[in-house]
This record gives C-alpha cells, structure tokens and sequence, in this order.
C-alpha cells in the first residue's frame, strides 16, 4: 500500500464523530484508492474490535481508529493503531509512526476480508490546522506490506 494523506487530502467521513487524516493513493494490486481514519464510523458498528483486542493488545497496539479503504469493487475496513515512532532531530518538522492494520471486514469484492497490513507513515512539512484541534503536516506517506485475504465468492 502506499497512500499520501496530509492537510491537502483530509477531509471529513459522513455520519463519523472525527476523522483524524484521510489520503489517496494505491493498495497493489487491487488498484487506486482512498481512504479515510477516524473514530465513531458508522461502519465500525457493524465490524466490532476483534475478539483478540484485548486489554493487553490495546495496550500494545492502540488499534482505535477504523479506516476505510475505498476502491472502484468495494470498500476493505480495518483498525489502524500506532505501534511506535521515530522523532528526528530537534527543529525537524517531520515525523515517523510506525503502524498496524487489521483488516476486519469490507464491502463489495471485499466482503469477509481479514489480514494484517504493517508500515510507517514518514511526514513532512509545516502543519495546517484542518479541523478544531487537529492539524496536519503537508504530507504523510502511508507505506505499508502484509496480506489482505479476501473469500472466494461463488
């Protein structure tokens, strides 16, 4: 996957209580993309925390944003946390998390998906504010591996 969000992409999820970024870009090889990551999506109603996302996973890996990965066949859902992340030097305006994604779910060719997706979001530039109390740098890179697996329908 590799996705660039930043002030410029954010823009806010119909129906959720706060979106944190959203961006554009590809999931190989099931083409271009959008997504969006916040909390309080209708969406995550219907794909509820994983059994597995317990007191210690959270405490480990923080998965309380759901994104939404939209795609022309449908959409790919998943809990997005930060695992940890690299500061760069004193005076830099950049920055790097390193991320997890646990696919929960879709719609569409993705209905019944699961896997796990793992990255860093290196960004860069000087922060917009783009929503009350939230800001963005210019540019984020999501650049993330793993496996999506997806049900053969028949």
């Amino acid at each position: 996957m590799e996705m660039e969000a930043g002030a410029a992409q954010y823009k806010e999820w119909p129906g959720g209580k706060k979106t944190i970024h959203a961006g554009i870009g590809w999931i190989h090889p099931l083409g271009r993309g959008e997504y969006v990551a916040g909390m309080g999506y209708p969406e995550a109603e219907k794909y509820s925390n994983p059994s597995y996302f317990n007191d210690e996973w959270m405490k480990t890996y923080e998965t309380d944003l759901f994104c939404i990965y939209m795609l022309k066949d449908g959409n790919i859902y998943a809990y997005d946390g930060v695992v940890g992340n690299l500061e760069p030097a004193e005076g830099d305006d950049g920055k790097v998390d390193y991320l997890i994604n646990v696919i929960v779910g879709g719609t569409g060719a993705y209905e019944g998906a699961t896997g796990m997706l793992l990255g860093r979001t290196p960004g860069k530039g000087k922060s917009t504010q783009v929503a009350e109390g939230l800001s963005l740098p210019v540019s984020i890179l999501k650049l993330m591996q793993g496996y999506i697996k997806i049900p053969v329908k028949k």
